[in-house]
């Protein structure tokens, strides 16, 4: 027979062969899904997280995107520090398109008879603000003012100029409409509350304080234009040219290239808006499609015992099969093409609902966010939660199939099968293989943030190693354990290991869940403490900036004053960039992508003789009190590992136009959450003292000090700002409450899917059990004796979960917190036993929810049956 013959034969018989399967798994299906409401539920839920969390974030990425105008305030915006763009610049700027010019910046604004003070956001507008959108303001009663920015900033007639603030300003001061404040030298008339400033997201730093909207002339007649100032400069365009994302790349390539050599600028597109929202929001995403992806893992669990308990009850109709000539691979291909099929609801569903979830959630979120809410379905999101879905479902299933598959003809005739217990075939095992590797491929190249993706897969391959060793261990000691005195231990023990046992399933999934909300209670105690428990006696009640070196001795008078004041710290601060590291331009020496801040934009750097009170010399030695020579650096180790620099390497920095070359003296490891004064460059004196400078100061006082003694500064020297953590501190905690609310939604999938495997994993091995108890009731064995058997079988289980999670949930988050996030990281046994605790009594409630059916069944009705 011809070869091209003989392999169309064979493509016949196999097409055949695949329809025959198809035939029988549809037959098959029929009445079927009923025994498949696990695997439909972990289906729904593990996809419908990585459906919907991916699509909620595309839906605010748009939003973003769609509103980025408004956000930013233009098409384009520059922004410099302390100074504006020179004239030239300006009339240049001005060819493109409507320019207007903002001020931005932190002070303190005081009542007129000065005494109180708070902490405030100044932001001074021109004659064209703003250029997209529209400032809302209403009055005291909370009436809408139909009243333009400007008029709401305009001298008035008493000669004073107004001021629009939030709400809290006036709260927080016990202020009204109407009222004058004190801002700098000036005095302002309270005209309004603002309601809604459209560009209010487009500022990328972290805001602690209300906002005071005045005039632009108004922030250099309160004397905050003085050198040192930490003033931001906006300059925002509105370009009508601008039609495709080519014209707008194009315009901001020339911006950039446009910078001068005496002055840094940043320039951003509308895309770009909200830069500090969207590192959020996509770092959010990442977690928790991650945490879908682990949901979805440990679904796979339960779709593999929800086929095993299926499976069991078809030994009969797979030995028949064999009976009448059925081939082994015929067999598989029906019950896999069975299993699939049945995922297809469990998928789809979970499509639907995660298609659904933005169509609900994102408008809550934009409405706080006063965004236009963008809303789409996402085929490509979708169809990849599609495909992580059949491919976890493929990947659980052939096992189970492959093994069932070798129940034999004569198994026909023994009154009970059991599911053999050998290894499937090596072909199964090469495509379980080839699914596992296209999976992990999947996980690496669809998720943004490759250290995570590999994090979590390590995660994931260590656990399911650990617990499958860890059944294996539990099952090798179980059969060598010997009790004598203790019927009810001994069955507990032999239930253990004895053939059908369910071990590995309760281990793997219970253990995967418990592990991560472990880590989870873990990552939040350590969240929600790190802002106060690194705070000790050292930690200052006030940050005071833009100190100026005339003020010096008088500042020192007013805060030494304080009776409670103690570690009263000043120090220099001059703001510059790292330009270059071991002679690479910076942009190109840095190796670790996550210390990009280290050249975001300007940094504060400082002098000193003496070394910092606050911070370990990890490589290097200080340089000594009287050092007068070539300019010397100390690092923090963030910047050394940046660059992968080290002691003697050199960085080169801008100051003030100026380049200079310092040597790495010395590497420090500090911790940030200290919250003590710290810099992540400090350079050696001599040098930079030619250069101007303000200061920077801390200081330590009683609670019922702070006011006071914020207030008497306000008084005296009102450009001074001063920052109380403690503000700054609870501000911070709200933030990370909302991240843990998400990450605890996440978590939520995560149980829910967990209990439901546990209880799949019980199920699949019930009729097992349902014969042992028919039997030893026969026996005598009393209902309470037996509901002990099981209760201490589970106990056993859950107390083995307890340990293992909790360790591996214990090491992940130290990973993710004190080596991804390079904080401090603390043991929190309190998180560890809350969790702990909750794994034991879900074990051992979902365990006797299962047995009560088993214990009540009547053994004259099994036995009749059988």
């Amino acid at each position: 027979m011809r070869p091209d013959n003989r392999n169309r034969r064979r493509g016949v018989a196999a097409m055949k062969n695949l329809l025959l399967a198809l035939r029988l798994a549809l037959r098959e299906m029929k009445g079927s899904l009923r025994h498949f409401r696990i695997l439909l539920v972990c289906l729904v839920l593990g996809v419908a997280a990585i459906a919907g969390v991916q699509s909620m974030t595309r839906s605010l990425m748009d939003s973003l995107r769609h509103d980025g105008r408004y956000i930013l305030g233009g098409d384009l915006s520059v922004r410099t520090l302390a100074t504006p763009v020179e004239d030239r610049y300006l009339e240049e700027f001005r060819g493109f398109g409507e320019v207007t010019i903002s001020m931005e910046t932190h002070a303190m604004i005081r009542d007129d008879d000065e005494s109180a003070s708070m902490l405030a956001e100044l932001k001074a507008i021109d004659a064209a603000y703003p250029l997209y959108g529209q400032a809302r303001f209403v009055d005291g009663d909370g009436r809408e003012m139909d009243k333009t920015p400007q008029q709401m900033v305009a001298r008035g007639e008493d000669g004073l100029h107004g001021a629009a603030v939030e709400r809290d300003v006036l709260t927080q001061m016990g202020l009204a409409v109407g009222d004058v404040i004190r801002v700098g030298r000036d005095r302002l008339r309270i005209t309004g509350i603002i309601t809604h400033e459209p560009d209010r997201l487009g500022s990328s730093r972290f805001s602690i304080s209300p906002r005071v909207m005045m005039d632009y002339g108004v922030i250099a007649d309160a004397g905050f234009t003085e050198f040192g100032n930490q003033i931001y400069y906006h300059h925002r365009l509105k370009i009508p040219e601008i039609q495709t994302l080519t014209d707008l790349e194009e315009t901001r390539a020339y911006f950039e290239d446009m910078e001068p050599e005496d002055m840094h600028w940043r320039v951003y597109s509308f895309l770009d808006a909200a830069p500090g929202l969207r590192r959020a929001v996509e770092r959010l995403n990442i977690f928790l499609t991650l945490m879908g992806l682990t949901a979805l893992l440990i679904g796979g669990i339960g779709i593999g015992n929800a086929t095993v308990a299926y499976l069991q009850r078809k030994y009969d109709v797979i030995a028949s099969f064999k009976c009448l000539g059925g081939a082994q691979q015929t067999v598989f291909l029906t019950y896999f093409i069975q299993m699939i099929l049945v995922a297809v609801p469990g998928v789809a569903a979970g499509v639907a609902i995660g298609a659904a979830l933005p169509q609900f959630v994102t408008p809550l979120i934009t409405d706080r966010l006063e965004l236009t809410a963008q809303v789409g379905v996402y085929p490509d999101i979708l169809a990849l939660a599609a495909v992580y879905g059949f491919l976890i479902a493929a990947m659980f299933v052939i096992w189970p199939v492959a093994k069932a598959c070798r129940v034999r003809a004569a198994d026909l005739f023994r009154s009970r099968v059991m599911l053999p217990h050998n290894l499937p075939e090596r072909r199964y095992l090469a495509v379980i293989a080839a699914l596992v590797a296209a999976l992990i491929f999947l996980i690496f190249f669809t998720v943004e943030e490759r250290r995570m993706a590999e994090h979590f897969l390590v995660f994931s391959v260590v656990s399911l190693f650990v617990f499958m060793l860890l059944s294996a261990l539990i099952r090798f000691v179980a059969r060598r354990i010997r009790i004598r005195n203790a019927p009810a231990l001994r069955m507990a023990v032999a239930n253990l290991y004895r053939p059908g046992n369910t071990t590995t399933s309760v281990l793997m999934s219970m253990g995967f869940g418990m592990a991560v909300m472990v880590m989870i209670a873990m990552l939040e105690a350590n969240f929600s403490t790190a802002l106060q428990r690194d705070a000790h006696e050292e930690t200052p009640a006030f940050y005071f900036l833009d100190v100026q070196d005339e003020q010096i001795e008088e500042f020192t008078e007013i805060v030494t004053a304080t009776p409670s004041a103690r570690n009263f710290q000043l120090m220099p601060i001059l703001r510059g960039r790292v330009v270059s590291a071991k002679g690479i331009p910076s942009e190109e020496a840095l190796v670790r992508e996550e210390y990009q801040w280290v050249m975001r934009g300007d940094r504060r750097f400082t002098y000193t003789a003496a070394a910092p009170p606050h911070g370990e010399i990890a490589a290097g030695e200080w340089w000594p009190e009287d050092y007068d020579g070539p300019l010397l650096v100390s690092v923090s180790r963030d910047v050394a590992l940046a660059f992968d620099a080290g002691v003697g390497d050199k960085l080169t920095v801008e100051i003030l136009g100026q380049r200079l070359d310092a040597e790495i003296a010395n590497i420090r490891d500090i911790r940030w959450t200290s919250f003590t004064m710290n810099f992540a460059m400090t350079f050696s004196p001599g040098i930079l003292e030619m250069f101007p400078a303000n200061y920077i100061a801390t200081v330590v006082v009683d609670e019922g000090d702070e006011i006071d003694l914020q207030n008497r500064l306000a008084r005296a020297m009102p450009n001074v700002t001063s920052v109380r953590l403690r503000d700054v501190l609870d501000t911070a905690q709200n933030l990370m409450g909302l991240v843990a609310q998400a990450v605890r939604y996440g978590a939520a999938v995560t149980i829910i899917v967990g209990l439901l495997v546990l209880q799949g994993g019980i199920l699949s091995g019930q009729q097992q059990r349902l014969y042992d108890t028919v039997i030893l009731k026969v026996l005598g064995v009393g209902r309470r004796k037996l509901g002990a058997v099981f209760l201490v079988e589970y106990g056993v289980l859950a107390f083995v979960v307890m340990l293992v999670a909790g360790v591996l949930g214990t090491m992940l988050s130290y990973g993710v917190f004190a080596i991804i996030m390079d904080m401090v990281w603390r043991f929190s046994f309190r998180a560890l036993l809350e969790i702990s605790l909750l794994c034991v009594i879900l074990t051992l409630a979902i365990g006797y929810l299962n047995i009560r059916h088993t214990l009540s069944y009547r053994p004259a009705a099994f036995l009749r049956r059988e």
